[in-house]
């Protein structure tokens, strides 16, 4: 047996199975209802359930007044059938109590407005009364289940910063300045980095500095980005003021808490190294045709941000959600295609939210294994899933294969969007998941990896509007391709350093050098005016005899690039697309005038005369420097779709990456792990593949060549004669 094992002194959490199961709450039902839920966990082939998650109340249904009887037996329980428990600290939804004798531990908005209590995660991040009571509940928890057997995994909180991010009371204020005395060590570092002599901000000691709570007009794009880094601090020491009690008392249970996919307030990167298991909440929408795609980012995002660590899917949803303006349930299959997609990527557990549809509360129409109505197929298809993953246990333990290409993901970047103040709008994070999708749609496995990491195994290397770029990364991607990787840098990149402070002599900053690249200006067209000054009114060449003859850039969404026919863009196109007639080759509405520096720079696309390129025109838009063994690209725009894709397909032909999904039917994914294929359909029809021979462990049948698999479905190929 494989054992990926955290610490020396921590056990695995998982058998040899991949888990399977939901979020558990028997406080809200009867006992009888209790009952009948462990014969139909077994129905099911529940494994392991998340227990106690918002339980605080019961378990200290006043200070220091503390009951844990009911836990224990239903743990008891729960061993007895053979069910584990991954136990939650119950520390996610303080009780009432909390509020009406403890109100300083209530968040308070950015227009001083203090949250009231009514709903969940109530309380601030920094408030030390809110610590000093979950350490004491998680304390006297910790001693009262230790030595529980069915205890396998902790929980701690829940979803972290779902709700409340950000606090700005006086204590967290206190608790940011600290943070920056901490950081900046003096007023006057703090005052260069701030470039605080704008606007006359200059402090004089830290005890001045607030939050950038509700200001006149805008805040300081550096003090921004700290209090994002410091918001998230202040959530991680939360759970690691949690996590170092039951290290104490149980020092060889592993300790998870709940991330959220690309959840922009918390830098995940910083936190990922203090989890044993990874976990994440991930409800892609059955109504955008992308979801498929979006449960395979978020799988490939923990498997990253995990390592060698086990992840495992905490929460997902058999049909439909509540909080949606509009809850499309989950199409026939898309319950296990979703599901094994993750399984595919590594996941060492699929679970729910939740075990048992509510009959009351907030989430009472978000659906659970057991359905209001156990007639309804959400109770069919959760059977039919555990079932799946059963015949799947023989990879439990997965050996993934490394991926060539790599997309560099930065929350530093996704808070520089917010902070930074013009040129114009991007957004690093959703940059990232259109490239993403790009190499999804090809057939491509994608690492995400942090700036600062080691790129020496990639192949093709992604950086995706990386704003705020420092040398140590500019020295990672010059190191990549000097390798032998293809390094596709994509605007806007390098305008500024950590500090939100711009770049001199070029906006591809530290970069430039080793791009042969520097970008002389920013040229945004406005795709839709903030105030049009005479409101809907358009011209009219009829009377607007001036106005009616001025061209403007203003309402032209995409830039249009062009490229010799016999290039090797046009090359690549004609290739990736299957098509003769070069299609339109597009970015979005930003554009940079850009000087080539270097005599070796291969100029790949040009801005054409058209829209709000019109000014620039045959200004370089797309290349490529070689550089030893491989090259550096740049983008002078945020290309679209089809741009995208043949900028990829050319990187991956220079790279030597190839994939074996390029020839599969439309709709059809493969993902090969271990050594076994997973064939996932998406599509709405049946597809059929030849040539393929081996044992399905999904089916239990033998494939001979002829594979034919129905709508939203799946087959997971052992290849071979033989099983």
């Amino acid at each position: 047996m494989i054992r990926l094992i955290i610490m020396s002194d921590i056990v695995p959490f998982y058998h040899n199975r991949i888990e399977y199961g939901a979020d558990y709450n028997p406080e809200q039902w009867s006992p009888h209802t209790q009952r009948k839920d462990i014969e139909l966990m077994a129905q099911a082939g529940v494994s392991l359930v998340s227990l106690g998650i918002f339980s605080w109340d019961r378990l200290e249904p006043k200070p220091d007044h503390y009951s844990f009887k009911e836990l224990i037996e239903t743990m008891d329980i729960l061993h007895e059938h053979s069910i584990r428990v991954d136990l939650a600290t119950a520390t996610a939804s303080p009780p009432a109590w909390m509020a009406t004798l403890f109100p300083d531990t209530l968040p308070v908005d950015k227009h001083g407005q203090q949250m009231s209590f009514g709903s969940r995660q109530q309380y601030s991040p920094s408030s030390q009364t809110f610590r000093k009571r979950t350490a004491q509940l998680v304390t006297h928890l910790a001693r009262a289940v230790k030595d529980h057997p069915a205890l396998c995994l902790w929980h701690v909180s829940n979803e972290y910063g779902c709700h409340v991010w950000e606090s700005f009371d006086e204590e967290s204020i206190a608790a940011f300045q600290a943070w920056l005395r901490s950081r900046y060590t003096t007023i006057d570092n703090l005052n260069n980095a701030w470039t605080t002599d704008f606007w006359s901000q200059r402090y004089n000691d830290f005890s001045q500095i607030t939050a950038p709570a509700h200001q006149p007009t805008f805040v300081n794009p550096a003090q921004l980005m700290d209090w994002r880094r410091f918001c998230s601090d202040a959530l991680l020491e939360c759970y690691l003021h949690e996590k170092r009690i039951l290290r104490t008392h149980t020092p060889t249970v592993p300790v998870t808490t709940n991330f959220m996919e690309l959840f922009p307030w918390i830098n995940y990167w910083s936190w990922a190294p203090h989890l044993d298991v990874l976990s994440e909440d991930s409800y892609p929408d059955p109504a955008d045709a992308h979801s498929g795609m979006r449960a395979a980012l978020s799988a490939d995002l923990q498997r990253s941000l995990a390592g060698k660590k086990p992840w495992l899917l905490m929460e997902q949803v058999t049909k439909a959600v509540q909080w949606r303006t509009y809850n499309s349930p989950k199409r026939p299959g898309q319950f296990a295609l979703w599901s094994l997609s993750r399984v595919a990527r590594g996941a060492r557990g699929i679970l729910q939210f939740q075990w048992r549809q509510s009959q009351g509360g907030a989430e009472t129409f978000h659906s659970g294994m057991v359905p209001h109505d156990m007639s309804a197929s959400s109770w069919k298809d959760s059977c039919e899933l555990g079932r799946t993953l059963q015949n799947l246990s023989s990879l439990a333990h997965p050996q993934l294969r490394p991926s060539p290409i790599a997309i560099i993901l930065d929350w530093d970047n996704i808070w520089a969007a917010e902070a930074l103040i013009g040129p114009s709008q991007w957004d690093h994070s959703q940059a990232v998941k259109r490239w993403y999708k790009t190499f999804f749609e090809a057939g491509y496995g994608v690492d995400f990896v942090r700036s600062s990491d080691n790129l020496d195994t990639y192949r093709v290397v992604i950086a995706p509007q990386l704003a705020l770029l420092d040398s140590q990364c500019c020295e990672r991607l010059e190191q990549a391709a000097r390798r032998g990787a293809e390094v596709i840098v994509s605007a806007p990149a390098g305008i500024a350093n950590r500090n939100c402070q711009a770049y001199l002599d070029g906006y591809t900053g530290p970069l430039k050098d080793a791009l042969g690249v520097r970008v002389v200006e920013h040229w945004a067209a406005t795709p839709h005016l903030d105030e049009p000054w005479l409101g809907d009114e358009t011209t009219h060449p009829l009377v607007d005899r001036i106005s009616s003859a001025v061209a403007t850039p203003s309402f032209h969404e995409k830039t249009e690039l062009v490229t010799d026919s016999n290039s090797p863009l046009a090359r690549a196109a004609r290739q990736a697309l299957q098509c003769e007639q070069l299609p339109a080759l597009q970015g979005n509405h930003w554009a940079e005038v850009v000087s080539i520096d270097a005599d070796d720079v291969h100029i790949l696309a040009v801005f054409a005369a058209t829209g709000p390129t019109t000014d620039i025109a045959g200004s370089p838009a797309l290349t490529r420097r070689r550089i030893r063994k491989g090259a550096l690209w740049y983008c002078a725009t945020d290309p679209q779709p089809v741009l995208r894709a043949i900028i990829a397909k050319l990187a991956c032909t220079y790279a030597g990456c190839y994939t074996a999904s390029a020839h599969l039917p439309r709709g059809v994914e493969l993902i090969e792990r271990d050594d076994a294929r997973f064939y996932l359909n998406h599509s709405d029809s049946a597809q059929e593949i030849l040539g393929v021979v081996g044992h399905d462990l999904i089916s239990s049948t033998q494939c001979s060549g002829h594979l034919v698999i129905p709508p939203r479905s799946s087959a997971v190929i052992i290849p071979g004669n033989s099983q």
